[in-house]
């Protein structure tokens, strides 16, 4: 599934922002942007670009020119603005860089993805060259990757589930890890990327020495000789990598870590459950992220989004907390949700506006 960056929605709600004459605050979905008064009304169609979309450079984007074309959390006039926010009209009689056809015309329709058709992107920061270590190929493709869906695109996933015993989890700062068995063999990935376990990498990518650091090997393949009946067993941790030397440390730890938040079980393809996410990480003696604690699901979007920004981080308690991740106790998986969530998981972030700001590159 491919993260839909722009797509066409409706503004529900316009908002005065004190002491602005020319800005209102516009509810679009679950986030809350900053628009020109005069361009909209409630009730109209936009363009909506998510934070972290990486803007083509053509004319319509000239003024994203000093923000490098980059989507970002800002404040304008006390206002916290989440995403870009343009008219219908920036489409009209215009030839995108994907658009293939000769004579485009648009009838868009709220929900539609226009991201492609935009060349637009994600947004990724640089990877430090501890962590880009040798490949062995792409991120295996019989496990999702970590990436967690923000909870202002799913309020109807939040109606449906309201009341849903769940637990939520601090979101820490650091580089995605993945690591199991497979066909016997133990494997290691970073976000995107399956790293050779071998050679230059044993001592100068982070990931791997990590793994070592931990005998993670082994460690695995005794939890399935002992709990799975053997090696055949095809499973995944999958954590963050977080501490000194990793993504600007901001939680400013001293040492390295991992901490995990999932135990994938690739036979069968599904997560495990809460409380034996729990069992198996505490057999291998490792680190969770740290848990917050269980609780009835609201469908509230805001009330979330003050929960996540309401506390300091557990790792340190003097830094901002980036936000929680909040699952369901017991796994659940919705295909009615699948343009949205990762591999159909009932599974979202909610972000800490005011991190995004302190820390956006």
């Amino acid at each position: 599934m491919e993260r839909q960056l722009v797509t066409i929605q409706k503004i529900t709600k316009l908002t005065p922002i004190p002491n602005a004459d020319q800005i209102v605050c516009a509810d679009i979905l679950g986030w809350k942007c900053v628009v020109r008064k005069e361009d909209f009304k409630e009730g109209d169609l936009c363009v909506y670009m998510e934070v972290d979309s990486f803007l083509p450079e053509t004319p319509e984007f000239e003024f994203m020119k000093q923000r490098k074309y980059r989507v970002r959390t800002i404040r304008l006039k006390g206002q916290v603005s989440q995403g870009l926010v343009m008219p219908l009209s920036v489409l009209k009689d215009k030839k995108f860089p994907n658009d293939t056809r000769d004579t485009p015309v648009y009838d868009f329709k709220e929900g539609q993805d226009i991201t492609s058709m935009l060349g637009v992107t994600k947004w990724e920061p640089p990877v430090p060259a501890q962590l880009m270590g040798e490949a062995k190929g792409v991120f295996k493709d019989v496990l999702p990757k970590t990436d967690e869906t923000r909870v202002q695109l799913l309020q109807p996933l939040l109606d449906k589930y309201k009341g849903l015993k769940c637990y939520s989890t601090e979101k820490v700062d650091g580089s995605s890890f993945t690591c199991g068995l497979y066909n016997r063999e133990f494997f290691v990935c970073s976000r995107n990327l399956e790293l050779k376990f071998e050679g230059k990498n044993l001592e100068d990518n982070e990931f791997v020495k990590m793994a070592i650091a931990l005998n993670l090997e082994a460690k695995l393949r005794a939890l399935c000789k002992k709990e799975f009946g053997g090696e055949d067993k095809n499973i995944a941790l999958q954590g963050e990598l977080a501490g000194l030397g990793i993504q600007c440390n901001r939680l400013n730890l001293r040492d390295k870590h991992i901490f995990f938040f999932n135990v994938y079980d690739i036979d069968n393809m599904e997560y495990l459950n809460y409380r034996d996410f729990l069992w198996i990480i505490n057999i291998l003696q490792l680190e969770t992220v740290p848990i917050l604690g269980e609780f009835e699901l609201i469908n509230d979007i805001p009330s979330l989004v003050a929960l996540a920004s309401s506390e300091k981080s557990i790792l340190n308690p003097t830094k901002e907390r980036e936000g929680i991740v909040i699952r369901p106790v017991e796994e659940i998986y919705d295909n009615e949700f699948s343009g949205y969530l990762k591999a159909d998981r009932v599974s979202f972030k909610v972000i800490n506006p005011e991190y995004l700001i302190t820390h956006s590159l």
